[in-house]
């Protein structure tokens, strides 16, 4: 089913963001990067074009991604 494909990307997406974390943990480095992330959104809107996709649902669903990515990123200190 495609989407249990889609949400299969999302947990190997979600795997490399921890990895990122751990990597921006040890560095300093902040979680939220806003230039970044808008370089980011602004490639995804080009490939939604490529597609044939309407631009404002794909950023919404990007705009969620990196929502959970930026939570999957943040450190418990309890942890």
């Amino acid at each position: 089913d495609v989407d249990r494909d889609l949400l299969s990307l999302l947990a190997r997406r979600a795997a490399l963001v921890r990895r990122a974390g751990d990597v921006k943990a040890e560095l300093g480095s902040p979680v939220y990067d806003a230039r970044r992330e808008a370089d980011l959104l602004t490639l995804r809107d080009a490939w939604a074009r490529e597609l044939g996709l309407p631009e404002s649902p794909v950023r919404d669903v990007f705009l969620a991604v990196l929502r959970l990515s930026r939570g999957l990123q943040q450190r418990d200190p309890a942890t």
